[in-house]
């Protein structure tokens, strides 16, 4: 009996470890696939769509981006990026010191479609939909 319920544990356990996934891994995401200009269409916050601002990113192969928000009149903002594995980091150069860099992580990069999403302080998980 002893046995049977050792076979039975040991069983169970080889057969959870064979099924799971390294969820952990992240498929790095190649810089020249997010040089280009990027067209904000849609952005949630904690799950509830916000307005759409309509802001233009674009990234350059130099690494300096530029930020565009057209409903405020083309105000333009500057700064640098740099991007390890899905994590792109962008240091604006002309935000107020609490938005200085943008710590976000790639949900999805395609040749039309990039989706990040950023967590905001006491605010909660903005998620931001861009398309070429």
């Amino acid at each position: 009996m002893r046995k049977t319920i050792y076979l039975i544990a040991f069983m169970t356990a080889v057969i959870f470890n064979s099924c799971t996934s390294d969820s952990s891994s992240v498929t790095p995401i190649n810089e020249s696939d997010l040089i280009g200009t990027w067209t904000l269409k849609l952005h949630t916050l904690n799950g509830s769509q916000i307005a759409n601002s309509g802001e233009i990113y674009k990234f350059a192969e130099n690494h300096n981006v530029r930020i565009a928000y057209p409903q405020d009149g083309n105000v333009f903002e500057y700064g640098t990026w740099s991007l390890t594995e899905n994590k792109l980091l962008i240091h604006n150069n002309s935000a107020n010191p609490e938005i200085e860099y943008m710590h976000l992580e790639i949900l999805k990069l395609t040749a039309t479609e990039l989706t990040w999403q950023l967590q905001i302080p006491d605010e909660g998980l903005l998620i931001e939909n861009f398309s070429r």
